[in-house]
């Protein structure tokens, strides 16, 4: 009797372990299926309100750059830009200094591409223009242009 008991102990313990066994892989090893899980990627893009600020200032003909810049400062407004944030004060700051260093559009371009800063590829052609020659106008040299231009 008691080998019989112990024969049957042992099998309800077999079965028991082998049913375990099977529902935790059942439980947490698919191997048809794979489930991935992953985070939100939440993109935070600006680049309407981008082009539609750069547009304004491309198509002012009265542009007024610490005028901009006093506003920019109390709206203290930021784009987003795939992987970084600038503030519309910073990015007054670089136009104004890209104006100041180049002769022309494509040297104005060529100093955002140099430093790696993107975001005028957004931009149609004609809106770069437009800004570069408004932000010109701003700059010394520009207003040296302007009077050379007279006389």
């Amino acid at each position: 009797m008691k080998t019989t008991f112990q024969y049957l102990v042992k099998i309800l313990v077999i079965l028991f372990v082998v049913f375990f066994v099977d529902f935790v892989q059942a439980k947490f090893v698919k191997s048809d299926q794979v489930i991935l899980e992953l985070d939100d990627i939440i993109v935070n893009s600006t680049h309407q309100a981008f082009k539609n600020r750069v547009e304004k200032i491309a198509s002012n003909r009265n542009f007024n750059y610490r005028k901009a810049l006093k506003y920019a400062k109390s709206i203290n407004k930021y784009y987003c830009f795939n992987g970084f944030e600038i503030s519309e004060v910073e990015l007054l700051k670089y136009f104004k200094r890209a104006a100041r260093r180049s002769r022309s559009v494509e040297e104005f371009v060529n100093y955002f591409r140099e430093r790696d800063l993107r975001f005028l590829e957004l931009l149609d052609d004609q809106v770069v223009t437009g800004l570069y020659n408004n932000v010109r106008k701003t700059t010394l040299n520009g207003l040296l242009d302007a009077l050379s231009a007279y006389y």
